[in-house]
């Protein structure tokens, strides 16, 4: 259909309103490079809604522009969130390496003199504005009133944090995400410069450049004070500020309309049309607001200050809650590009798959709202519109696709209840994860007694799927339909406990039957007795009187990403649960830039194993991260009590279903669980399995520490990521409720049960680790080595005795009696680390570094190609390079280190430490 629209704001200009067809789906095929890590792709299924509204709150040109019609739309994907700094990094280095965009200097208008991406004359967006890197927070009054309200006074220096976090790299040629707490990049006092500027004097700045660091230091009444503490000299200190795996999880902001569809055209997807968007944001139940039930304002970021979600900025793009149809964020955060032209109002024909385009047109549409903007922008049919070259602090987007081909799968049970029998499905054929699957009503309920993958699941009403004991049912895609899933696993007995959680929605804490049933209140740090329903994400201590009991969960199949709140009014650590009838990865769940930013890298199982002695509980917890893992062994003394697990048997990386865990936190927050989290490895599921990970990669040491009845470990290892401050998913601190006796590490007194320190660089300056110790009762005690991997061959390892003047190679000697009081010890120990191989004296004099502001002269021994890496005083590699020695001689130009610091430069096994002295 073409016509002329007269109502279009281009006058005159022709109109195209496209389908969706069998044309643009070609072009929408697979995706041309794999999508970056952590975009998850929801399908929504086809149907006719009503698009549009006839009772919009808002302006009168806003609600006519926006009349009721009927829509049909085929099936779709959507990603669940709006695409993320750290996502659009990804792209960048990756557009940028073929080619396709470049960096210039903007030398007019809102560009001048700023930083800014465009499209080469290779790419389909040849000289097409994609990005700013140095986008600044808008001064602008949004209402034109003087209320001195945080969101819109006349003059409205926004929260300094709504800046550009992308940076570019000129020595390595590559795009990254910028650190809030590197004074680098961020000089928070000098962003908080500003001018007055409105709309009478056409957009100009005038008057003195103000600044308002304090007021958003902690001095003012504004929404934020994250830049409490912040100085050049010290930026750490600003602990509210959000760090930079917060940052990475933010939508990315200042996108210009061909930066979005840049992105969505490089993977192989699109921009969501108007109709698709608001179809997801009505989720089939024509919602007036883009929130997770239609009503509820309070779970969005949008410019109501009295909300606890009002920052004045975006917020994670995965947060609050999502909707029935999985999306999170489509009622404030941030503005969305449309693939749409704009065009008001649109046709009240019914139509499919509708796609306005206006020929020379440049006007855009948004939709959603965002944190800055008023609660008539949360409606689901509002429309917004801008220049396609427009971007600034409150423009994001995310992207949207063709359905991948799926087959579909339906339960007949005609031979047997058993899932895995293919005589059992139509078709004869059992499915797998691309699969949708139906279970119908039929005489056998399907029982899953192994590993099972479907992409959508649908379960008739009257029908139970059952998942045995150690099998597993990862739900990749949605689950619906009015039917039920039992999920069933075998539990510690004999009075021992196990950490739970519900893989299923509907279940209560009674269905448990549990002898004995406790949830972990962080706030108070009190353990106290559950009631009513369990919910998804949490963890419930459980306890059993029986030998061999079996937990039974019954109810509502749960799929897509689920959310579990944690708080940091206490101790920081929370009791959580994998919330999916499959595996987690440990890995992934770690990875995810939400959890990341806020976690401390480490997940803490409870061992019981079944163990009592009189009165005490034999077990503790296993402690695992990205270095390794450690936890408590009860030795056989022939009594019947024995650990059944300990970490020998639990270096796989998994949690399995209905596993409950503690982490340790930084502050309140959204701990999310993806589908994407779930594992399909066989065996991944199974009982014996206590999720733990441990990497041969690191130059690792395992201590214990034994009475003869009880051994506890410690684990401290090496490697170039580590510094000697606590580092995130290397370091785990002491979580132990053993009290018979504790081992740990210390770093600045606090205790760790996993410490990771730098690669050691001189045998005159080995790397130290205090070792510290509590015991329930004085007497003999001996401390071994449990495991060394990849240690004893390049490094000597020696226990320090201060007490006793006792020097201990372990290499040598692999355990260590002595006598110990009752209570700590903090100063006793200390163990000592020194590389075997390092240069000589006389290699010294052929290896040497001249150092001036912007090139290093090395002199080496050898002629050839190297690998340089330079690390601080601190252990942190702060550059990388690959050099080439010539005539013993070689340069390494625009280092960027700073004068009068000293450094470690290390070629091969041959290290040197120098200072800069003078800048030039």
């Amino acid at each position: 259909m073409i016509f002329i629209d007269n109502n279009n704001p281009h006058t005159n200009t022709m109109m195209k309103i496209l389908t969706l067809g069998a044309s643009l789906i070609a072009c929408l095929n697979l995706f041309a490079q794999q999508l970056p890590t952590g975009i998850v792709m929801k399908d929504v299924s086809a149907g006719t809604f009503t698009m549009g509204s006839n009772s919009l709150n808002g302006s009168p040109t806003q609600k006519a522009a926006a009349p009721e019609h009927q829509v049909t739309l085929s099936a779709y994907t959507m990603s669940e969130a709006e695409i993320t700094n750290a996502q659009y990094v990804v792209f960048l280095n990756e557009a940028f390496n073929d080619g396709l965009i470049e960096i210039f200097t903007g030398v007019a208008g809102p560009d001048k003199d700023k930083k800014v991406i465009r499209g080469t004359a290779t790419s389909k967006y040849s000289g097409k504005v994609l990005y700013t890197l140095d986008g600044i927070r808008v001064l602008k009054d949004h209402e034109g009133n003087t209320d001195n309200d945080p969101f819109t006074g006349v003059v409205e220096p926004e929260n300094p944090l709504n800046i550009s976090y992308l940076g570019f790299n000129d020595q390595t040629n590559q795009f990254y995400v910028k650190d809030p707490h590197n004074a680098t990049d961020f000089h928070w006092v000098n962003i908080c410069d500003y001018q007055d500027y409105s709309e009478t004097n056409s957009g100009q700045f005038e008057g003195a450049v103000k600044n308002d660091f304090d007021d958003w230091s902690g001095a003012g009444a504004n929404l934020s004070d994250e830049l409490e503490g912040w100085t050049e000299a010290n930026p750490t200190a600003a602990t509210k500020l959000p760090n930079l795996q917060a940052v990475s999880s933010w939508p990315v902001t200042f996108i210009r309309w061909y930066g979005a569809w840049a992105f969505a055209d490089y993977y192989g997807t699109s921009l969501p049309t108007e109709a698709q968007w608001e179809n997801a944001a009505k989720a089939g139940q024509n919602f007036t607001y883009g929130v997770h039930n239609g009503t509820d304002l309070t779970d969005a970021n949008w410019n109501e200050a009295k909300l606890a979600t009002a920052t004045g900025h975006v917020r994670a793009a995965i947060s609050g809650t999502a909707n029935p149809f999985g999306f999170y964020n489509l009622a404030g955060n941030c503005w969305e590009w449309m693939a749409d032209n704009y065009v008001a109002p649109y046709s009240t024909d019914a139509v499919t798959d509708p796609l306005i385009e206006v020929a020379n047109s440049t006007l855009r549409s948004w939709r959603g709202g965002a944190w800055n903007y008023h609660q008539e922008t949360l409606q689901s049919a509002l429309r917004f519109s801008d220049e396609e070259d427009k971007g600034n602090d409150h423009f994001g987007f995310r992207i949207a696709g063709v359905q991948a081909t799926t087959t579909g799968a339906t339960w007949d049970g005609s031979e047997s209840s058993s899932w895995s029998t293919t005589g059992n499905w139509a078709g004869g054929v059992v499915p797998t994860s691309t699969d949708n699957v139906t279970i119908p009503a039929t005489n056998n309920d399907p029982v899953i007694s192994s590993e099972a993958a479907v992409k959508d699941l649908v379960i008739s009403a009257n029908v139970t799927v059952t998942v045995q004991s150690g099998a597993s049912l990862a739900i990749l895609g949605s689950a619906t339909g009015t039917g039920k899933l039992t999920v069933k696993r075998n539990s510690t007995g004999n009075g021992g406990y196990s950490i739970m959680g519900a893989p299923v929605t509907g279940a209560l804490v009674s269905n448990l039957n549990a002898d004995y049933l406790y949830q972990y209140t962080e706030p108070t740090g009190n353990f106290d007795a559950p009631v009513g329903m369990m919910l998804p994400g949490k963890g419930y201590f459980v306890g059993y009187d029986a030998a061999s009991p079996v937990v039974t969960l019954t109810g509502t199949p749960i799929s897509g990403t689920q959310i579990a709140k944690v708080t940091r009014a206490n101790d920081g650590f929370n009791l959580i649960a994998n919330p999916y009838a499959a595996a987690i990865s440990i890995q992934s769940f770690l990875a995810n830039t939400q959890n990341s930013s806020v976690l401390d890298g480490t997940v803490y199982f409870w061992d019981d194993g079944g163990q009592n002695n009189g009165q005490t509980r034999g077990g503790d917890y296993i402690t695992t991260n990205g270095l390794g893992t450690v936890g408590t062994t009860i030795v056989n003394l022939g009594d019947g009590i024995s650990g059944t697990q300990g970490t020998a048997a639990a270096e796989n990386g998994f949690i399995t279903s209905m596993q409950g865990f503690f982490v340790n936190t930084s502050g309140a927050a959204d701990i999310q669980f993806t589908s994407d989290m779930q594992v399909q490895t066989a065996g991944a599921n199974a009982d014996g399995n206590h999720y733990r990970e441990a990497r041969a990669s690191k130059a690792l040491l395992k201590l214990s520490l034994s009475d003869g009845t009880v051994s506890q470990e410690t684990l401290i290892g090496m490697t170039e990521e580590a510094t000697f401050e606590r580092d995130y998913g290397l370091d785990a601190l002491k979580f132990s409720q053993n009290e018979q006796m504790s081992i740990f590490s210390l770093i600045a007194a606090e205790r760790y049960a996993i410490q990771a320190i730098p690669t050691p660089f001189f045998n005159d300056q080995p790397n130290l680790v205090d070792l510290g110790y509590e015991v329930e009762k004085g007497g003999s005690y001996k401390l071994s080595v449990v495991e060394s991997t990849q240690l004893f061959e390049d490094y000597d390892v020696t226990l320090v005795d201060k007490v006793n003047d006792q020097r201990i190679l372990l290499a040598n000697e692999s355990s260590y009696s002595f006598d110990a009081i009752t209570g700590a010890v903090l100063d006793r120990f200390k163990i000592e680390f020194s590389r075997k191989a390092v240069l000589s004296l006389a290699d010294e004099k052929l290896f040497k570094v001249y150092g001036t502001a912007n090139m290093l002269q090395l002199e080496y021994a050898i002629d050839g190609k190297y690998d340089v890496s330079i690390f601080n005083l601190s252990g942190k590699k702060v550059l990388e390079d690959k050099i080439t020695i010539e005539g013993n001689r070689a340069n390494l130009e625009n280092h960027q280190l700073s004068a009068k610091t000293i450094y470690l430069l290390r070629i091969e096994n041959s290290s040197v430490k120098f200072v800069l002295d003078v800048i030039e």
